[in-house]
């Protein structure tokens, strides 16, 4: 397992446009029935993310300092997520998935489904809410610059250190700014058809997992702990479909 690879400062902003490919390529890997987890903050971080969390029923796991889980319902639960994120969660705020930015406009429909969300340092984050995958976030300039220029939706988001960000568009096209320089070269690498990126997330300290629709994915900087259990799911011929990192070297 390589050791930690620090951010990068890219000069410009890269934007590697990939073909969709099928309509196939284009839907989400189904996901397993177990799950594992090492959380260092609070115990009551803990606790209650193991009360909040069930492979069986949760869509979607955002960690940083806290965590927010999406469930199959569209309902989340979270602890010490960014103050502005837990005042658009009790339904005050949405913006336009193609001008928002990182200011908000009040909306009369509380208690809108969630879709997708990600945690990043500094208070970053990226929530798509279910209806119409409207999107509300704080970011860099130029991730929200890389927002508004897209035709098309984002349909994953990743956070890291030094203004880090990448985002994976519906259109099968990926943008990035300041990520791992073993990221940023290895996507380089595979901009190919059989392996546009399905997922990337990237952790604040720069470690990262990446995966492709061919289902092959690669991690760095990560942990021993988390190596070791990467190690036992192989030993037990099991696949990794996604691993998030948050902070305190929690994954």
């Amino acid at each position: 397992i390589p050791t930690s690879i620090a951010g990068i400062p890219v000069s410009a902003l890269n934007d590697c446009t990939l073909s969709p490919g099928s309509l196939a390529v284009q839907q989400e890997w189904d996901r397993g029935n177990t799950a594992a987890w090492c959380l260092l903050q609070d115990p009551r971080y803990s606790s209650g993310f193991a009360s909040d969390f069930s492979p069986k029923n949760s869509a979607h796991v955002a960690l940083g300092k806290g965590y927010l889980v999406v469930q199959d319902d569209q309902s989340c639960a979270h602890w010490e997520v960014p103050s502005a994120l837990a005042a658009n969660l009790q339904g005050g705020y949405t913006t336009s998935p193609t001008q928002g930015s990182s200011g908000h406009k009040p909306t009369s429909a509380p208690g809108v489904g969630v879709r997708y969300c990600v945690l990043g340092p500094r208070g970053r984050y990226f929530l798509q809410l279910a209806e119409g995958g409207r999107s509300i976030w704080v970011g860099p300039p130029t991730f929200t610059e890389a927002l508004r220029e897209s035709q098309s939706l984002a349909r994953r988001v990743a956070f890291g250190p030094n203004d880090g960000w990448f985002i994976i568009f519906e259109s099968g096209t990926v943008s990035w700014e300041n990520i791992p320089r073993r990221l940023h070269n290895q996507i380089l690498k595979r901009a190919t058809d059989d392996a546009l990126v399905m997922d990337v997330s990237i952790g604040p300290k720069g470690e990262f997992f990446v995966i492709y629709h061919d289902f092959t994915w690669n991690v760095a900087g990560i942990s021993d702990v988390l190596a070791r259990k990467i190690d036992e799911v192989h030993c037990e011929r099991g696949k990794i479909r996604s691993i998030s990192f948050g902070a305190y070297d929690s994954w």
